[in-house]
Protein backbone atom coordinates (compact mmCIF):
# COMPACT_ATOMS: atom_id res chain seq x y z
CA UNK A 1 0.00 0.00 0.00
CA UNK A 2 1.36 3.22 -0.89
CA UNK A 3 1.59 6.16 1.62
CA UNK A 4 -0.37 8.66 -0.01
CA UNK A 5 0.34 12.73 -0.86
CA UNK A 6 -1.36 14.05 2.13
CA UNK A 7 1.05 11.88 4.48
CA UNK A 8 3.76 12.88 2.35
CA UNK A 9 3.40 16.07 2.49
CA UNK A 10 3.11 15.91 6.09
CA UNK A 11 6.08 14.27 6.61
CA UNK A 12 8.14 16.94 4.33
CA UNK A 13 6.88 19.27 6.61
CA UNK A 14 7.96 18.13 9.60
CA UNK A 15 11.28 17.73 8.31
CA UNK A 16 11.40 21.16 7.58
CA UNK A 17 10.23 22.39 10.66
CA UNK A 18 13.20 20.16 12.20
CA UNK A 19 15.40 22.11 10.46
CA UNK A 20 14.64 25.36 10.73
CA UNK A 21 14.75 24.90 14.74
CA UNK A 22 17.62 23.37 14.39
CA UNK A 23 18.81 26.80 11.94
CA UNK A 24 17.40 28.63 15.03
CA UNK A 25 19.23 26.79 17.65
CA UNK A 26 22.60 27.32 16.15
CA UNK A 27 22.55 31.18 15.46
CA UNK A 28 21.40 31.69 18.70
CA UNK A 29 24.24 30.00 20.29
CA UNK A 30 26.12 31.54 17.40
CA UNK A 31 24.68 35.19 19.24
CA UNK A 32 25.56 34.01 22.69
CA UNK A 33 29.23 32.93 21.80
CA UNK A 34 29.53 36.36 20.09
CA UNK A 35 28.02 38.44 23.28
CA UNK A 36 30.04 36.70 25.36
CA UNK A 37 33.11 37.40 23.04
CA UNK A 38 31.96 41.14 23.26
CA UNK A 39 31.76 41.06 27.03
CA UNK A 40 35.03 39.30 27.15
CA UNK A 41 36.88 42.36 24.77
CA UNK A 42 34.87 45.06 26.84
CA UNK A 43 36.08 43.46 30.29
CA UNK A 44 39.82 43.54 28.90
CA UNK A 45 39.49 47.54 27.60
CA UNK A 46 38.02 48.25 30.90
CA UNK A 47 41.17 46.21 32.94
CA UNK A 48 43.30 48.20 30.30
CA UNK A 49 42.08 51.46 31.03
CA UNK A 50 41.87 51.47 34.31
CA UNK A 51 45.17 49.90 34.22
CA UNK A 52 46.26 52.57 31.88
CA UNK A 53 44.97 55.23 34.34
CA UNK A 54 46.15 53.63 37.49
CA UNK A 55 49.76 53.82 36.04
CA UNK A 56 49.14 57.48 35.26
CA UNK A 57 48.09 58.55 38.47
CA UNK A 58 50.64 56.65 40.21
CA UNK A 59 53.07 58.57 37.68
CA UNK A 60 51.61 61.61 38.72
CA UNK A 61 52.36 60.62 42.27
CA UNK A 62 55.89 59.89 41.89
CA UNK A 63 56.49 63.59 40.02
CA UNK A 64 54.57 64.86 42.79
CA UNK A 65 56.55 63.22 45.42
CA UNK A 66 60.00 63.96 43.44
CA UNK A 67 58.63 67.64 42.99
CA UNK A 68 58.45 67.76 46.81
CA UNK A 69 61.78 66.23 47.79
CA UNK A 70 63.33 69.01 45.68
CA UNK A 71 61.70 71.53 47.30
CA UNK A 72 62.25 69.78 50.57
CA UNK A 73 66.33 69.96 49.26
CA UNK A 74 65.77 73.31 48.46
CA UNK A 75 64.35 74.96 51.93
CA UNK A 76 67.72 72.87 53.39
CA UNK A 77 69.88 74.57 51.33
CA UNK A 78 68.57 78.13 51.96
CA UNK A 79 68.55 77.48 55.42
CA UNK A 80 72.18 76.46 55.42
CA UNK A 81 73.14 79.51 53.80
CA UNK A 82 71.17 81.69 55.50
CA UNK A 83 72.79 80.11 58.55
CA UNK A 84 76.41 80.59 57.12
CA UNK A 85 75.09 84.17 56.58
CA UNK A 86 74.26 84.37 60.20
CA UNK A 87 77.93 83.12 60.88
CA UNK A 88 79.83 85.74 58.87
CA UNK A 89 77.89 88.48 59.98
CA UNK A 90 79.05 87.39 63.55
CA UNK A 91 82.19 86.95 62.81
CA UNK A 92 82.02 90.33 60.67
CA UNK A 93 81.05 91.94 64.16
CA UNK A 94 83.47 89.96 66.07
CA UNK A 95 86.47 91.43 63.81
CA UNK A 96 85.00 95.22 65.01
CA UNK A 97 86.17 96.94 67.40
CA UNK A 98 83.92 99.25 69.25
CA UNK A 99 85.54 101.93 70.35
CA UNK A 100 83.98 104.78 73.35
CA UNK A 101 83.24 108.38 71.96
CA UNK A 102 84.13 111.12 73.99
CA UNK A 103 81.49 111.92 77.02
CA UNK A 104 80.09 115.01 75.73
CA UNK A 105 79.91 117.59 78.66
CA UNK A 106 77.51 118.21 81.05
CA UNK A 107 74.82 120.85 80.34
CA UNK A 108 75.00 123.67 82.72
CA UNK A 109 72.61 126.99 82.49
CA UNK A 110 74.52 130.22 82.03
CA UNK A 111 74.72 132.16 85.03
CA UNK A 112 73.75 135.58 83.66
CA UNK A 113 71.63 136.17 79.66
CA UNK A 114 72.51 139.55 78.64
CA UNK A 115 74.34 140.62 82.14
CA UNK A 116 71.06 139.56 84.07
CA UNK A 117 71.26 136.60 86.50
CA UNK A 118 69.57 133.40 84.71
CA UNK A 119 67.21 132.88 87.99
CA UNK A 120 66.12 136.61 87.66
CA UNK A 121 65.30 135.86 83.92
CA UNK A 122 63.08 132.96 84.49
CA UNK A 123 61.42 134.96 87.14
CA UNK A 124 60.41 137.77 84.63
CA UNK A 125 59.11 135.02 82.13
CA UNK A 126 56.80 133.60 84.79
CA UNK A 127 55.64 137.24 85.44
CA UNK A 128 55.30 137.79 82.04
CA UNK A 129 53.28 134.90 81.64
CA UNK A 130 50.70 136.10 84.43
CA UNK A 131 50.60 139.70 82.86
CA UNK A 132 49.65 138.38 79.42
CA UNK A 133 46.40 137.33 80.58
CA UNK A 134 45.41 140.68 82.35
CA UNK A 135 44.92 144.03 79.30
CA UNK A 136 46.14 146.42 81.76
CA UNK A 137 48.96 144.23 82.82
CA UNK A 138 49.53 143.63 79.93
CA UNK A 139 50.42 147.18 79.14
CA UNK A 140 52.99 147.63 81.98
CA UNK A 141 55.00 144.79 81.03
CA UNK A 142 55.56 146.30 77.04
CA UNK A 143 56.57 149.41 78.19
CA UNK A 144 59.02 147.53 80.79
CA UNK A 145 60.04 145.37 77.95
CA UNK A 146 60.30 148.11 75.45
CA UNK A 147 62.45 150.32 78.37
CA UNK A 148 64.88 147.84 79.07
CA UNK A 149 66.56 146.77 76.02
CA UNK A 150 68.70 143.96 78.23
CA UNK A 151 66.02 142.18 79.70
CA UNK A 152 63.52 142.16 76.57
CA UNK A 153 66.89 140.70 74.87
CA UNK A 154 67.70 138.48 77.83
CA UNK A 155 63.51 136.76 78.10
CA UNK A 156 63.39 136.68 73.76
CA UNK A 157 66.87 134.56 74.12
CA UNK A 158 65.58 132.26 76.71
CA UNK A 159 62.36 131.85 74.86
CA UNK A 160 63.85 131.43 71.57
CA UNK A 161 66.25 128.37 73.14
CA UNK A 162 63.29 127.12 74.58
CA UNK A 163 61.29 126.68 71.14
CA UNK A 164 59.36 129.26 72.64
CA UNK A 165 59.92 132.77 71.12
CA UNK A 166 56.82 133.91 68.22
CA UNK A 167 57.00 136.71 65.92
CA UNK A 168 54.41 138.26 64.10
CA UNK A 169 54.65 137.82 60.36
CA UNK A 170 52.38 138.94 57.35
CA UNK A 171 51.84 135.98 54.52
CA UNK A 172 51.18 136.45 51.20
CA UNK A 173 47.31 137.15 51.75
CA UNK A 174 47.85 140.08 54.16
CA UNK A 175 47.26 138.29 57.26
CA UNK A 176 49.50 138.76 60.26
CA UNK A 177 50.30 135.35 61.32
CA UNK A 178 52.78 134.24 64.53
CA UNK A 179 55.41 131.83 63.76
CA UNK A 180 57.92 130.56 65.81
CA UNK A 181 61.22 131.70 65.53
CA UNK A 182 63.78 129.06 64.38
CA UNK A 183 66.17 127.67 67.48
CA UNK A 184 70.01 129.55 67.50
CA UNK A 185 72.51 126.79 66.35
CA UNK A 186 74.67 125.98 69.42
CA UNK A 187 77.95 126.52 69.97
CA UNK A 188 80.13 123.28 69.54
CA UNK A 189 80.80 121.84 72.96
CA UNK A 190 84.95 121.71 73.81
CA UNK A 191 86.50 118.45 74.01
CA UNK A 192 87.59 116.78 76.60
CA UNK A 193 91.08 116.44 78.08
CA UNK A 194 93.17 113.84 75.82
CA UNK A 195 90.30 113.64 72.74
CA UNK A 196 90.81 116.02 69.55
CA UNK A 197 87.91 115.30 67.49
CA UNK A 198 84.29 114.39 67.70
CA UNK A 199 84.43 112.09 64.47
CA UNK A 200 87.07 109.78 65.53
CA UNK A 201 86.48 107.39 67.37
CA UNK A 202 90.06 106.38 69.24
CA UNK A 203 90.79 108.93 71.92
CA UNK A 204 94.25 110.65 71.70
CA UNK A 205 96.22 109.10 73.91
CA UNK A 206 95.41 105.68 72.47
CA UNK A 207 96.77 106.49 69.34
CA UNK A 208 100.34 107.54 70.87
Amino acid sequence: MEPSSTDVHESHLTVAEKVGEEQTAMANVEEDEEAQQNEATASESSATSSAGSDAEQDGEEDEGDAADEEGDEEDVEDDEEADNGDESDEEEEEEMQVYPLPPLPPVHAPAKVHGIATAEVYSIIKELRRQMDDPVEREHAKAMLQGDTDVLLAVAQVLQEAHLLRRATVNDHGIVEEQLVPQPAAARPSLPTGYNSWIVETAAHDRR
